[in-house]
């Protein structure tokens, strides 16, 4: 019996080596590969982090580029509508080539009420002519008198300011 024993317990240790020669061989790859997963890992979490700074920069482009097409589209609806009232106006003769262009500067004149009247039937609206004011000032001389109505004892006269341009357009 002793003998039958023998080839077990033999075959029990050559079992046993190389079970431990294959747990020595892995571990021993193991240990090999844990260094070269780690350094592969850290690589791998760097380039990700780069991706992510590239694609955080190319979405502001993205939203930077957005604004500057709606911006551009903004500015061509503008020069469209520009040129469209170019033209308009070009059609209607309203340039500086139409339109003569005269400064009236009035300072504090006293002058009657008629002739206050007369400016300003004078700078009224026409087809033809018109005023564009800068300033106008009118108010009586003496305190107590009413502007838009002359009663019997209200002074004649009348202090006015006035600026502004006269513009008259020429005939051709």
């Amino acid at each position: 019996m002793n003998k039958d024993k023998q080839p077990q317990e033999n075959n029990k240790q050559t079992n046993n080596s190389s079970n431990r020669m294959f747990i020595f061989g892995l571990t021993l790859l193991l240990i090999i590969a844990l260094p070269i997963m780690v350094y592969k890992l850290a690589h791998d979490w760097r380039k990700l982090k780069t991706v992510q700074a590239e694609l955080t920069s190319v979405n502001r482009q993205a939203n930077d580029l957005a604004i500057l097409q709606q911006s551009i589209n903004k500015y061509k609806a503008y020069h469209n509508e520009l040129k469209q009232l170019m033209e308009k106006a070009g059609n209607s003769e309203l340039g500086n080539t139409y339109w003569i262009e005269r400064q009236v500067a009035i300072n504090k004149r006293q002058i009657n009420r008629s002739e206050a009247s007369g400016f300003l039937t004078g700078s009224g609206r026409s087809s033809n002519a018109f005023f564009k004011t800068a300033m106008f000032d009118i108010h009586t001389v003496q305190l107590g008198d009413d502007l838009f109505k002359f009663r019997q004892g209200d002074a004649n006269d009348v202090q006015m300011t006035m600026d502004g341009t006269f513009y008259t357009k020429i005939k051709q």
